[in-house]
């Protein structure tokens, strides 16, 4: 007892930087929970399929494993509901308390990983551009439709645990098979939640076996492996959810309703749809233009021009950006691996 007495005081005193954190983190869930409270965003049928999951757990002792009619999105959310909806009734808002909590976590996951990469200054700049968003980026922040925030969350912690493991590299200790145990656990869930958090697995794990492939002989491979088994062992019966979302996202239940000339144009229009819409909506430009007037999704009209040159010139530097990144990371990776 008095060995923990001595060490808690530690692990609770907070410097300037963190009361900076920990005012932006409040503010910018408070500014959130206040959007939620005046039912901000409006309920879609997919929120209400994830409020159905949550009172069949709360009230029926069911437990669903994926969204009702989307057999490989899991119903994280639903579960996250369920105790809220036992303590304060079923609603719109506490559906969305879950949403909230994970914000929360994700903006700590990101002050925490930009502390570690760079410096704390640099971290409360992050969240600071975090605690902002469009109303696009709102709506997904806030809607609970299963897969945003779990997504950036559980990519934000897995990378968080990756880099502590490789940083410290070559010590021993008990505390480094349960970081192993950690990982493998938000690996785990975070595939059963959306198998878009694929990419955040394989190049946290790809940091993890450039870095510690020393300790493959010891404990950690088996300590990481349960980490996975317990975090994924839903991923197991539902094992051919991952075939299902691999052939709609390749947009084979269209094949019926299709011609062949559209489904010859359906990779260059998810390439449209990404460098001319997706990018720039998720970095924060919204779209002076509507879907409909983006090449190949419609007849084309006075904006198709002027937004596809706005847009896609935008997403052209974030690509630019994020190559050049990759690049510098990937070098300062190779002359430390040489260095070792």
């Amino acid at each position: 007892m008095t060995y923990w007495m001595r060490k808690l005081p530690k692990y609770f005193r907070m410097g300037p930087y963190g009361l900076a954190a920990t005012a932006i983190i409040t503010l910018s869930v408070l500014f959130r929970t206040v959007l939620v409270v005046f039912h901000f965003p409006e309920v879609n049928s997919d929120e209400g399929k994830m409020g159905l999951a949550g009172m069949h757990i709360a009230f029926q002792g069911q437990h669903p494993m994926y969204h009702y009619g989307q057999n490989y999105l899991g119903v994280l959310e639903a579960y996250i509901a369920a105790p809220f909806f036992r303590l304060f009734g079923i609603s719109d808002i506490t559906l969305r308390i879950g949403m909230l909590l994970l914000f929360a976590l994700f903006m700590i996951s990101m002050y925490w990983l930009t502390s570690l990469l760079y410096n704390k200054r640099l971290a409360l700049v992050t969240l600071l551009l975090l605690s902002f968003a469009t109303t696009d980026m709102l709506i997904q922040q806030l809607r609970a439709i299963g897969g945003a925030m779990e997504i950036i969350f559980f990519g934000a912690l897995m990378l968080v645990l990756a880099y502590r493991l490789a940083a410290t590299s070559g010590t021993r200790g008990r505390g480094r098979y349960v970081t192993y145990v950690a990982w493998g656990w938000t690996a785990g869930i975070a595939l059963w939640v959306h198998m878009l958090v694929l990419p955040f697995v394989l190049c946290s794990g790809l940091l993890i076996l450039v870095f510690c492939y020393r300790e493959w002989r010891t404990l950690a491979v088996p300590c990481l492996l349960l980490g996975f088994t317990l975090g994924g062992f839903l991923l197991i019966p539902g094992r051919s959810a991952i075939k299902h979302a691999l052939i709609w996202q390749s947009g084979a239940p269209l094949l019926g309703s299709t011609s062949p000339l559209e489904l010859a144009h359906l990779p260059l229009k998810q390439l449209i749809s990404t460098f001319i819409w997706g990018i720039p909506l998720t970095t924060w430009i919204q779209p002076v233009c509507s879907v409909s007037d983006l090449p190949l999704y419609g007849p084309g009209t006075s904006s198709t021009l002027s937004c596809s040159l706005l847009q896609g010139t935008w997403s052209a530097g974030y690509v630019l950006l994020l190559g050049t990144g990759l690049l510098l990371a990937g070098s300062a990776c190779c002359v430390f691996v040489h260095s070792l």
